[in-house]
């Protein structure tokens, strides 16, 4: 039977190669001690040369074989390494696999022997490589190493090399095509069995098989549907016995759902579903692609739980197995795409796309999270040839998903089932979105918008408010103008972080500021616009701090509070404001709106100064006026009709000073109520700090050691009253930690914005960790993680 042996601790790692490096007699005893997931070299966050990290590399790994098993064949598998790989065994050179980002096989039964054994791999990530995404420019970063995991897998020499399961038939009578593919053909029976997340066996068969293929139907008379909000899987396991002798074993996870794009738009098991999704870059601070398993996990929880969205791209590349078993589990649809941005490079460079584009839907087409398959190069021209031999690969290997292939301009050849397009018309706000058949003329193909602002309005979380605000509101367009139009299938917002990039792009510093959340994960404005639409946990966020100076003239114009609550209640030092409403004239499709509120007076003229109300609005339509031009001193001819009494220009003004600008008396409470079916369901409080303090929140607070290392984040925050992030806190902070764990990146570090976040892993020590935070504004601050085995 199969055994399956992790090899991802104890490498050797030298940032060279040569030659001598592949003899099993070099003695590598000064090379650097690693664990994989290993990025081929820790970079800054910002500002460095990107051409640091590539370089070719070596990395060794002492192999000892107790046995080696007659009639077994023995399979390295890797499942990534950026971007060239050599593998050599026992001084042996075996396979150079192209493609940072697909796994791939090696094997090694005919070097490998008992006892010691010598595996090397020569990584080669210079940009210069002939194979995707290389060739062109690229808006991001590659990074390189063997950043995903590596594994021993022993075998029959007659074994089940893959099973793809096709559920066909879910809504009506539901069956799976069940197909096998051997290593080598002979008189065998497969047995297939389908268990329930209970364990229960709901179908099982058995079948004779005597060639190298073959497709099984399995019939049910019922099965629970995989859906986005009840994410229904099932273990399907494919024994292979001759006679009573098991020769392999193979487990696989799928779900039954019906998925079909129309011209009317997405429908899943015949729902009709709006697709709201966003890009994901895989990459992280300092380490680029090199994450572990739950880390992967993280990001889908974020994206799925925590903002809400039903689908996530793999932005523009294959992204790792453990992220996409996450989305099987949330309930987050997937649509993955090849290698690539905007370059297509010769007959050499497009043979590798095409054996990426294999080995992806290889690996991954019993996904049931999968719903569309990426076959074309991001943002590349028109090629009918290259394009038509994608879409034909994708067919054979999985004829069962549809097809797209992501492209900016207008008018382009479809060739693939489904139009998705990069579509950033918002810059001006004059178009928010384009016309459908503006953009595909009279064709009645289902349509996608794949990408949508980024790097028309890169925000940083650092910018001021006014700039985040506009960032969120543009993203609330978009949003509501997909979501209004049937024809459109959804949208997906670009990005879902910042992100790493070349010097030819971004804000000069090597970064992408195009992600609703930072690099470290952290959300800006933007993220709550989603956040209130597509999550059920009540919250409420406003779009500002009321701190004055961070407005020209100190005149806040309107503030925006972000929610899901019906309606919102606004108190200033407990005296009410006033109600205020979602803005559904500006957005009218969704659900939860931005709540626009313009008047900070509210009710306190009337309630508290005396004024009739009609005075009071006359008031707060002057001092608005006068705030936008600069003040008093700058009063002209028509500020001086609204009462025609300097007297009274004066008092007005002093009002606006005393309950809106606030200049210069004592700093007050704002206090905002959420009501959800007339009960108040969410409050926060924002204004005077009179205490400050720092707040550590570990994502994880038990580590395990498993195939790899674990890892989690850390965020520290500073806050204020009532648990407020102080806007602008910058103080340093000094990491360390216990034997048991290890920081990623720098162990001096800065507050952003009041906010930073880190990684720390396992180092192989089990018990309870420690990671102490010096401040020198607030002194050590401990958080205790538990690293356990298994």
């Amino acid at each position: 039977m199969r055994r399956t042996i992790p090899l991802n601790f104890d490498w050797r790692f030298v940032p060279d190669f040569r030659e001598e490096y592949i003899q099993p007699s070099f003695n590598d005893a000064t090379f650097e001690t690693i664990d994989l997931p290993h990025s081929i070299k820790e970079m800054p966050l910002n500002n460095f040369n990107e051409e640091d990290y590539q370089f070719v590399a070596c990395y060794r790994k002492a192999i000892h074989l107790e046995e080696k098993l007659a009639g077994h064949r023995y399979l390295l598998v890797f499942e990534g390494v950026g971007h060239v790989a050599t593998v050599y065994l026992n001084g042996a050179a075996l396979m150079t696999h192209y493609g940072g980002y697909t796994p791939f096989q090696v094997d090694i039964t005919d070097s490998v022997q008992e006892g010691a054994n010598t595996l090397v791999v020569a990584v080669d990530s210079r940009s210069t490589n002939n194979i995707p995404p290389f060739g062109g420019t690229i808006d991001y970063l590659t990074f390189g190493g063997i950043y995903r995991e590596v594994s021993l897998v022993v075998v029959p020499d007659q074994y089940i090399e893959n099973v793809f399961i096709q559920p066909f038939d879910v809504l009506t009578q539901p069956k799976a095509k069940v197909h096998v593919t051997l290593s080598q053909a002979g008189n065998f029976t497969v047995y297939i069995t389908f268990t329930d997340p209970n364990g229960k066996v709901i179908q099982s068969t058995h079948h004779p098989m005597t060639g190298l293929k073959d497709t099984f139907v399995v019939s049910f008379d019922r099965v629970e549907l995989w859906d986005i909000d009840h994410p229904h899987l099932y273990e399907v396991t494919v024994q292979l016995k001759a006679g009573e002798i098991a020769h392999d074993r193979v487990t696989v996870r799928t779900g039954f759902r019906d998925i079909r794009f129309t011209k009317n738009g997405f429908y899943l098991n015949g729902r009709k579903v709006k697709i709201k999704g966003i890009n994901r870059h895989q990459m992280y601070p300092y380490v680029g692609y090199a994450m572990p398993k739950s880390v992967q996990k993280r990001d889908a929880e974020i994206i799925r739980r925590e903002l809400g969205f039903n689908l996530v791209r793999t932005s523009h590349y294959p992204q790792s197995k453990h992220f996409l078993n996450a989305c099987d589990e949330l309930g987050l649809l997937v649509f993955e795409e090849i290698p690539g941005w905007q370059y297509v490079g010769d007959a050499t460079w497009q043979a590798v796309l095409k054996e990426n584009l294999k080995e992806m839907i290889i690996r991954d087409r019993n996904h049931p999270c999968i719903i569309l398959w990426g076959v074309r190069v991001n943002e590349s021209g028109d090629m009918e040839t290259l394009y038509r031999e994608t879409n034909a690969i994708a067919k054979t290997l999985d004829p069962s998903r549809p097809t797209g292939g992501v492209r900016c301009f207008k008018g382009s050849q479809l060739l693939e089932d489904v139009y998705t397009y990069n579509d950033f018309s918002l810059t001006t706000g004059d178009v928010i979105l384009q016309k459908v058949e503006d953009v595909i003329g009279d064709s009645e193909a289902p349509y996608l918008v794949t990408e949508y602002l980024g790097h028309t309005f890169p925000t940083k979380r650092f910018d001021r408010e006014a700039r985040q605000l506009e960032h969120a509101l543009r993203h609330a367009l978009v949003f509501n103008e997909y979501l209004g139009c049937d024809r459109i299938a959804g949208g997906i917002a670009w990005s879902m972080n910042d992100y790493n990039t070349h010097e030819d792009f971004g804000s000069g510093d090597k970064v992408c500021y195009h992600g609703i959340l930072d690099m470290f994960r952290l959300p800006k404005l933007a993220a709550y616009t989603y956040k209130a639409e597509n999550t059920q946990e009540p919250f409420i966020r406003i779009s500002t701090n009321f701190d004055i100076g961070e407005y020209d003239g100190s005149f806040i114009e309107d503030i925006y509070v972000f929610t899901n609550c019906d309606y919102i209640e606004i108190l200033r030092n407990g005296h009410s404001i006033g109600y205020y409403y979602p803005d559904r004239e500006t957005f009218p499709h969704m659900e939860h709106p931005p709540i626009k509120v313009s008047d900070l007076f509210g009710n306190l003229l009337v309630e508290l100064e005396g004024f009739d109300e009609e005075t009071a609005e006359k008031i707060k339509a002057f001092t608005r006026q006068l705030a936008r031009i600069g003040g008093l001193d700058k009063i002209t001819e028509k500020e001086r009709a609204y009462f025609n009494d300097p007297q009274m220009d004066e008092r007005a003004w002093d009002l606006y000073g005393k309950y809106v600008a606030n200049w210069g008396q004592k700093r007050v409470n704002y206090t905002i109520k959420g009501y959800i079916d007339g009960k108040m369901a969410a409050e926060i409080t924002i204004g005077r700090i009179e205490r400050y303090a720092l707040k550590v929140t570990p994502d994880q607070s038990t580590l395990r050691i498993e195939d790899t290392y674990d890892a989690t984040r850390i965020v520290v925050e500073e806050i204020g009253d009532k648990d407020n992030v102080v806007q602008w806190g910058f103080d340093p902070l000094h990491i360390t930690t216990s034997e048991h764990l290890e920081v990623i990146g720098p162990s001096l570090i800065s507050l952003v914005s009041g906010k930073v976040a880190f990684w720390v892993k396992t180092t192989g020590k089990i018990g309870t960790g420690t990671v102490t935070i010096y401040s020198p504004k607030y002194g050590n601050h401990e958080v205790k993680i538990k690293v356990v085995r298994g």
